[in-house]
C-alpha cells in the first residue's frame, strides 16, 4: 500500500504550513492542466486542512530517485520554472526534478531538514500561505543557518489513510478505552454516534480514514461519520454526530469530511475537525451511550482530544529520509579505529556500527568491552606521568566516542529485543494458523483430494488479523495489571503487523529487483491452485511477512535516527506511539486474534463450493420467474438464509441464502455457518457480499423479469417528496396501487418495486416520477423503469443523475444502465 505524506514547514502547530498544488478547477477530467501547476503553501491549523481544495493536491511521496511525487498523478513531480517550483512531468535523470534532504534537527519524533534541488543547488523555500505565494528556491543565507521557511518535515495524514483504526477519547476511559461507536450497530441513516466502552468483535467501533477525509465504518463501508444534519432521525442534537451513506464529492459532502490535527505529537493526540462549519468532535459526557457533539475547536479542552489505535508510528518513521550514524573525524576517528581493533572486528573486515543490524552479534558484550577499553586508555594516560603512550588514542576523544557508542548500542539492543519478541510471536502464530487452516477446510467440507481450484489473497487474510486486533484492542477479559498489560499490547502488534504487510505490498509498487522480495511479493498477493496446496501457500505467506519484518528491523538498525526513535517508543509503557512489549507475553494474545485469520480463510474457501442466491418475497409469496427457471426452493434452512425488507409498504423483501454453486437447494452444514457467526461475521456483510465477501458468485435468477426496482437517494439536507404513477399495465407492488407518494428524509434512500399486471417477458414496468421539495420546488419530472434510466439532469438548483452503488448500502443488485431491471437515482444540490 502506497503511503502519502504532507510536507510541512517547521515550527509549532499554529505556524505550520503545508505544501500543495494549486490545481486546476477541472482536475480529474483534465489532468493535462497539472503540467506547470503552481506549488503554494497552505496554513495547516486545526481547522484549515480544506478537503474541498482537492485532498490529493496536499499529498506527496519521496521516491528513491530523489523526486517528490504528487498524489494527484504519479507521473508528475516537483520541478523548476526558473527559481519557482512547479509541477512537471517526470523525466528520468533530470537533476532539476531531484531533491536532497539534509538533516537539521529532530522535531517531535520526525527529522527536520532542508530540501536542496540537485539542479540549481538551491533550497526549497515556502511562500506566504495567506496570499498563496508560489514556493521557490534560493541560496542558503550567508550565516549558513536555514530560515524557518527553508526547514521541512514529513508527516502522514493523521492518521494514515486506508487502514483500519479505532478512535479513543483522551478524557474518558481508564482501564477500558471509550471509543467512537455507532449506537446499537445500526445501519439506519442518521443513527447517532456515541461514546461507548470498546467491545471485542465490534465493527461499529472500527473506522477507515480515506484520503479525501471520510471516516468509513467497518460495519458497512458505505456509512460515513457525519454531522447530524437530520437530528430528528437519530434523536441527536443539531450539532450532533451521526452516520449517513457516504455522499459523492460533487453532491456536497463536507459535512462528512474530517481533518486530524496533532495536538501533542508525543502523546499521539488530535483534534478531529468537521469540514462543514469547522467544528471539532467532542464528547458530551464520559459514560456509555453519551452522544458525541461538535464544538468550537480548543486544543486545551480534554473533551475534544482523541487518539487513534494503532497509530502506525513505524510507518511514519520509515518514511523519514535516511540518516546514517554521524562519522567520527580526527582524534575521535582514531579512537573508534582503536576500539574496532581491540574488539577484533578490524581483522574480520568490519566495524562496530555495522554489527547493529547483525542479529547474531553480541551487542551487550561489545558494550561492556567498549567501556573496559575506554577505561584502560584513560588509566594509561595517568596525570602523574608527564608522558603518555604514543600508540594510544587521546583519552578525551576515547571517552567521547565510548559514550556515543554506548548510547547507540543501548538503543540497538532495545530495537533487537522488540523484534525478537515479535519474531517469537510470529513463529507461534504461524504454527497455530497452519493448524487452524486444516480445521477450517474440514469444517467447510471441501474435499482436499479433488482438483478443485481456489483463489487466495494473503493480503486479505492478514488484513483480517489486523482488523481483529483493532476490534479487540485493550479488551481482554479479567482484572488486574496482567490483563490490562496484554490489552495494551494489541495496538503494538497491529502496528508492527501492518508495517510488515505494507512492506510486502510495497515490493510490488516499487518493482523491486531483489530476488527474495520478488518471491515474497509473488507469494503474498495471489495464489490460484488446488485446495490441498492452500495450507502450504499460507505457510509461505507467513514466511514472506517474517522476511519483511526482518527487512524493517535491518532498515531501522542501519539508521541512527530510526534506531533511537524506536528505542524510545519501546520504552513508552502507554500512549499512541508506544511499542512496549512485555517479555514473552505476546503468544498469549494469539487466541484473541485468530478469529480474524479464520474469517480470512473462510472468505477464500467458501466461494469455491458455495454461492449466494437471492429471491423476491412479496406479501408471503415467492415470485415466479417468467424465463422458466422456476421459483426458489422450498424449505431453505433458517440457519443459512437472511431476509432483508426492501419496502415495508408493499410487503416486499429480498431473501438471501447460501447453497452449492449451481445447486440452489443443497446447503452447507450448520457447523460451517455457525463458524461465521462465532467469529463475529455480520449477516448483512456476508449475504450482501461486503467487507471481504466479494468472492462469492451471486445468482439473480430469482429476480422476476416482470419486476423493476427503483432506488431513490436523497443527497440533500431537505426532505423530498416522490410521487409515483405506474405506467401502462403496471402497478406499485404486487396487487398494489397505481400511484403512491414517498417521503424521502435528508440523506436517506428508499426503494419501490414495480410489477406488470400481465406476466409477459416484454412487459417491462415503468412509472412516471415527480420529485419535489417539502416547500413545493420541482426537482425532477421524468419516466423511470426497466427501459428508462435518467441521465444527468439539472433543474431548479438540483442535480438528478444515475448513481452506481459501489460502496453505498443499496437494496438491490442492478446497475444504472437500461434493460437490467433497475434504476438507481441520486438527487443532489447543484450549488454544492
Amino acid at each position: 500500500m502506497t503511503q502519502w505524506f504532507y510536507i510541512l514547514t517547521g515550527g509549532d502547530i499554529a505556524s505550520q504550513e503545508l505544501l500543495w498544488v494549486n490545481a486546476p478547477a477541472d482536475l480529474g477530467t483534465n489532468d493535462s492542466g497539472l503540467n506547470g501547476a503552481t506549488i503554494c503553501m497552505m496554513q495547516a491549523s486545526p481547522v484549515w486542512i480544506q478537503y474541498s481544495l482537492q485532498p490529493l493536491s496536499q499529498m506527496w511521496q519521496l521516491a528513491v530517485d530523489g523526486t517528490i511525487v504528487s498524489a494527484l498523478n504519479s507521473n508528475y513531480v516537483l520541478g523548476l520554472d526558473g527559481t519557482n517550483v512547479v509541477l512537471v512531468q517526470r523525466s528520468s535523470g533530470d537533476a532539476s526534478q531531484q531533491w536532497e534532504f539534509q538533516w537539521v534537527q529532530d522535531s517531535q519524533g520526525v527529522m527536520l531538514g532542508t530540501l536542496r534541488n540537485k539542479g540549481n543547488q538551491q533550497f526549497l523555500t515556502g511562500g506566504n500561505p495567506w496570499s498563496w505565494q508560489p514556493v521557490f528556491t534560493q541560496n542558503m543565507p550567508s550565516n549558513g543557518t536555514p530560515t524557518r521557511m527553508m526547514q521541512w518535515y514529513i508527516r502522514p495524514p493523521s492518521p494514515p489513510t486506508g487502514q483500519m483504526l479505532s478512535i479513543r477519547s483522551v478524557a474518558a476511559g481508564n482501564s477500558t478505552p471509550m471509543v467512537v461507536n455507532i449506537q446499537g450497530g445500526s445501519m439506519t441513516p442518521g443513527t447517532t454516534t456515541i461514546l461507548y466502552e470498546a467491545q471485542p468483535n465490534s465493527p461499529n467501533i472500527v473506522w477507515t480514514y480515506t484520503l479525501d477525509g471520510f471516516l468509513l465504518s467497518s460495519l458497512n463501508p458505505g456509512l460515513a461519520l457525519s454531522l447530524n444534519v437530520n437530528a430528528a432521525v437519530g434523536g441527536g442534537s443539531a450539532n450532533g454526530v451521526a452516520t449517513y451513506p457516504k455522499q459523492p464529492l460533487d453532491a456536497g459532502a463536507s459535512f462528512q469530511q474530517w481533518s486530524f490535527t496533532p495536538v501533542d505529537a508525543q502523546a499521539g493526540t488530535y483534534l478531529i475537525v468537521n469540514q462543514q462549519g469547522t467544528l471539532a468532535l467532542a464528547i458530551s459526557g464520559t459514560s456509555n451511550s453519551d452522544p458525541l457533539q461538535l464544538v468550537t475547536p480548543d486544543p486545551s479542552d480534554q473533551t475534544q482530544l482523541w487518539s487513534v489505535s494503532p497509530t502506525y508510528p513505524i510507518e511514519v518513521l520509515l518514511a523519514q529520509p535516511a540518516m546514517g550514524y554521524p562519522a567520527f573525524t580526527g582524534n575521535e576517528l582514531t579512537a573508534y579505529t582503536y576500539i574496532n581493533s581491540q574488539l577484533g572486528l578490524t581483522k574480520l573486515g568490519t566495524e562496530l556500527r555495522s554489527q547493529y543490524a547483525n542479529l547474531a552479534a553480541p551487542l551487550a558484550g561489545y558494550q561492556s568491552r567498549v567501556n573496559m577499553i575506554a577505561t584502560a586508555v584513560v588509566l594509561q594516560h595517568s596525570p602523574k606521568d608527564k608522558t603518555s603512550p604514543t600508540d594510544l588514542p587521546d583519552s578525551d576523544a576515547m571517552v567521547m566516542v565510548a559514550g556515543v557508542l554506548g548510547e547507540e548500542l543501548t538503543a540497538a539492543q532495545a530495537v533487537q529485543q522488540l523484534f525478537q519478541q515479535l519474531t517469537m510471536f510470529h513463529a507461534e502464530l504461524a504454527i497455530v494458523a497452519t493448524n487452524a487452516t486444516a480445521t477450517v477446510i474440514a469444517d467447510v467440507e471441501i474435499d482436499t483430494q479433488t482438483k478443485q481450484t481456489v483463489k487466495v489473497s494473503s493480503a486479505a487474510i492478514f488484513e483480517g488479523l489486523i482488523y481483529t486486533i483493532l476490534s479487540a484492542g485493550s479488551l481482554l477479559p479479567g482484572e488486574g495489571d496482567v490483563a490490562k498489560g496484554l490489552g495494551l499490547m494489541l495496538p503494538v502488534v497491529g502496528n508492527l503487523y501492518q508495517t510488515g504487510v505494507n512492506t510486502v505490498s510495497s515490493y510490488r509498487q516499487s518493482k523491486a529487483q531483489n530476488a527474495q522480495k520478488e518471491q515474497d511479493e509473488e507469494i503474498f498477493y495471489d495464489f490460484e491452485g488446488e485446495v490441498a496446496q492452500v495450507q502450504q501457500f499460507l505457510v509461505d505467506s507467513f514466511e514472506a511477512v517474517g522476511n519483511a519484518l526482518a527487512a524493517v528491523e535491518s532498515t531501522i538498525l542501519g539508521d541512527s535516527f530510526k534506531t533511537r526513535t524506536v528505542a524510545a517508543m519501546a520504552a513508552l509503557p502507554t500512549g499512541g506511539n508506544s511499542l512496549f512489549w512485555p517479555p514473552e507475553q505476546g503468544v498469549t494474545l494469539i487466541p484473541r486474534i485468530m478469529p480474524g485469520y479464520e474469517i480470512g480463510v473462510l472468505q477464500a474457501l467458501l466461494p469455491t463450493k458455495y454461492q449466494i442466491y437471492t429471491g423476491t418475497w412479496i406479501q408471503g409469496t415467492w415470485q415466479s420467474n417468467s424465463t422458466g427457471i422456476g421459483v426458489p426452493p422450498i424449505g431453505i434452512p433458517s440457519y443459512c438464509c437472511w431476509d432483508e425488507v426492501t419496502n415495508s409498504e408493499v410487503g416486499a423483501s429480498t431473501v438471501y441464502w447460501i447453497a452449492e454453486v449451481g445447486n440452489s437447494g443443497k446447503y452447507p452444514g450448520q457447523a460451517t455457518i455457525d463458524l461465521l457467526w462465532k467469529n463475529g461475521v455480520r449477516p448483512f456483510n456476508f449475504y450482501r457480499r461486503q467487507g471481504g465477501w466479494r468472492g462469492f458468485a451471486s445468482n439473480e435468477e430469482y429476480i422476476n423479469d416482470n419486476q423493476t426496482i427503483l432506488m431513490f437517494r436523497n443527497y440533500t439536507s431537505t426532505e423530498l417528496s416522490i410521487a409515483l404513477t405506474a405506467g401502462k399495465d403496471a402497478e406499485l407492488g404486487l396487487n398494489g396501487p397505481v400511484s403512491m407518494t414517498l417521503a424521502l428524509a435528508p440523506y436517506s434512500y428508499q426503494s419501490m418495486v414495480l410489477f406488470t399486471v400481465k406476466n409477459g417477458k416484454n412487459n417491462k414496468p415503468d412509472a412516471s416520477v415527480n420529485v419535489t421539495t417539502s416547500n413545493g420546488v420541482s426537482v425532477w419530472i421524468a419516466t423511470a423503469g426497466w427501459n428508462y434510466c435518467p441521465s444527468v439532469y439539472s433543474h431548479n438548483g438540483f442535480w438528478t443523475y444515475p448513481y452506481t452503488p459501489h460502496n453505498l448500502p443499496h437494496l438491490f443488485a442492478s446497475s444504472t444502465t437500461t434493460g437490467t431491471g433497475g434504476c438507481d437515482i441520486g438527487i443532489a444540490l447543484s450549488e454544492s
